[in-house]
């Protein structure tokens, strides 16, 4: 997007105008006529062959966003639709909409400012807040880069993380002796009321990060933009250690960029599990607990086959419940694998696990598209795909996929 620190939560919140998703879709079918909040028109996707004659079988929801071609039984939100239209990245996607709609925001702005006679500072892209919190991020994340990350690895490596995925999710440690360095350092770069803002320091003037040490950033658009921490200590009250506010992004998000469409994405409880399936090359991204997930983060999922793995208790059923009827109620599916453990302890148990789960999550999503076609978009129920722990259950799988 033109402006760099815009987010793309900020900008699904402005499309979330009746009028953006208007004037998004009817340059592509000029002199269409909206019914109802709706558009049905012929197909213009280009990868889905249409001749442009015959019925109309394109839907679009105006309201929500959401296209369907019902002769190809594929949709999605805006995003895909721009994505399959112009033949670009999901990334680039973003991109040209940022632009369209900072544009026709600008215009809006300047013909406010005339019809009210007045000369108002235009606001800026990002919150100061925000930005303030990704400087002061990346300033901490630097500073531990620079400190010895063999303790913090070798904790993560013990749990089965890869150095690959370690190095991919940028992941960042330091020791307990460089703790007063690395505070006098970040208060030389910056005033303390930034420092408190953003919870990295206390009201007394502290790093916060005294016994929680090993870092995980979460990104947006390449800027680190929040960071939970841990204790690798077993003498610790609290495990985990979060900035102040809410989770801005799932954590390892930015990876959607690269993942193509229609493909299968992860959606998992916590940081651990997430490097767990990035170490077997697995596209995830993960909540923090299982009430995390934010509505505004639909549309990232809207081109991928979503699979959540949740914690197998009372918290992770009634919360994959939720966000199935919450992804039906947007036109999007959610399946769903369930697991006898944690996913890290499941990874760590079984020698096969990594082939079991892909074959189960290509079953529970077939399972889910069945019942989509048969209930009906937004009224499918959509059942748990319970993974088995026999090796006999497994060899039938194989043989049903292979």
């Amino acid at each position: 997007m033109p402006n760099e620190f815009q987010s793309l939560t900020e900008l699904r919140r402005l499309l979330k105008d009746f009028r953006q998703y208007v004037e998004l879709y009817l340059q592509f079918f000029p002199g269409a006529r909206v019914v109802k909040d709706r558009l049905l028109v012929h197909c213009s996707i280009p990868s889905h062959g249409h001749s442009g004659r015959g019925q109309a079988g394109l839907s679009i929801d105006l309201t929500r966003g959401l296209f369907h071609c019902f002769s190809r039984d594929d949709g999605g939100d805006v995003f895909k639709f721009y994505m399959l239209i112009h033949g670009i990245s999901f990334a680039e996607a973003v991109r040209k909409i940022g632009a369209m709609v900072d544009n026709q925001a600008a215009s809006s702005s300047r013909s406010r400012i005339t019809e009210n006679q007045g000369n108002f500072p235009e606001s800026p892209g990002r919150h100061p807040d925000n930005e303030a919190t990704v400087e002061v991020c990346s300033r901490f994340l630097a500073l531990c880069e620079n400190e010895n990350q063999s303790e913090g690895r070798k904790y993560l490596i013990d749990r089965g993380i890869s150095d690959a995925a370690i190095d991919f999710a940028a992941i960042r440690y330091f020791p307990a002796s460089s703790y007063g360095r690395i505070m006098h350092e970040m208060l030389k770069s910056f005033p303390l009321s930034d420092l408190q803002n953003c919870g990295i320091f206390s009201e007394s003037g502290k790093l916060t990060f005294y016994r929680h040490r090993l870092l995980f950033p979460f990104f947006i658009d390449g800027r680190v933009c929040y960071i939970q921490a841990r204790s690798i200590s077993e003498v610790t009250n609290s495990r985990w250690h979060n900035l102040r506010g809410s989770v801005p992004s799932f954590f390892n998000g930015d990876s959607l960029n690269e993942v193509s469409s229609g493909s299968i994405v992860f959606l998992v409880e916590g940081i651990t599990d997430t490097l767990t399936l990035i170490t077997h090359h697995f596209p995830a991204v993960g909540i923090i607990g299982p009430s995390g997930f934010k509505e505004d983060w639909l549309g990232l999922l809207g081109r991928f086959s979503v699979v959540c793995v949740l914690d197998s208790d009372p918290a992770g059923d009634a919360a994959a419940k939720r966000y199935q009827a919450l992804f039906a109620a947007r036109g999007q599916q959610l399946a769903r694998v369930r697991l006898p453990l944690d996913i890290n302890d499941y990874f760590t148990a079984r020698p096969t696990a990594a082939i079991e789960l892909a074959l189960f999550a290509e079953a529970a999503v077939e399972e889910s598209q069945e019942d989509w076609r048969y209930y009906g978009r937004g009224e499918c129920e959509s059942k748990d795909k319970q993974l088995p722990v026999h090796d006999n259950d497994l060899e039938i799988l194989q043989r049903r996929h292979f």
